[in-house]
């Protein structure tokens, strides 16, 4: 928990020192629906982590693998634009594991809070793809673990300050009793400027 406030408070200070510093830089808020996937996750380590499948074996699996959000909270994302082409952000989210490798049992509260850095390949347009890297924490029921996150994405702009996004993070845990996985992720979005 303590790994938790310090990068809150990390992230906090960026903010605002970037908000200090560039006042006319764009603000973007992002809220949509999360699916967790255990299974696809490529390690070393499967076997010990419990994931039995090989790379993408069982990505398009939905049915058996995924877990879909049923929370009141899915995800919810803000990133600030740094300029030339980096954001960088925070996102909370929150979900229920309902199917993990076949087996039946009540669902699992999966909740996480990341922070990252974005490179936008593009800022003009209506289609933005990006790049995402960062820290996290998640938490599944009683077990916990900070994370390090990688993702690709996309937004989809219809007018200048409303689209879509979607996007596909890997979580890899520091910790060995929490599995590394996919996060999925599609939403609407809205950027100040």
């Amino acid at each position: 928990m303590i790994y938790l406030k310090k990068t809150l408070l990390l992230l906090f200070v960026l903010f605002v020192n970037t908000n200090i510093n560039a006042q006319n830089k764009s603000w973007q808020f992002d809220i949509g629906i999360n699916i967790i996937d255990y299974d696809t996750p490529p390690t070393n380590d499967m076997e010990a982590a419990g994931i039995t499948g090989k790379w993408f074996d069982e990505y398009f699996n939905v049915g058996d693998n995924e877990s879909y959000t049923s929370s009141v909270l899915p995800s919810i994302t803000v990133s600030k634009f740094l300029g030339d082409k980096f954001s960088i952000g925070l996102r909370g989210s929150m979900s229920k594991v309902t199917k993990k490798e076949e087996e039946p049992r009540g669902s699992l509260t999966h909740f996480a809070v990341d922070t990252f850095g974005k490179y936008n390949f593009m800022n003009s347009g209506k289609f933005n793809p990006f790049l995402e890297v960062g820290l996290g924490h998640t938490s599944v029921d009683v077990i916990s673990s900070m994370t390090i996150n990688g993702g690709v994405g996309a937004n989809y702009w219809f007018v200048e300050n409303f689209g879509f996004k979607i996007q596909a993070n890997y979580k890899y845990a520091f910790k060995e009793y929490l599995a590394p996985h996919y996060q999925f992720i599609a939403g609407v979005s809205y950027r100040l400027k």
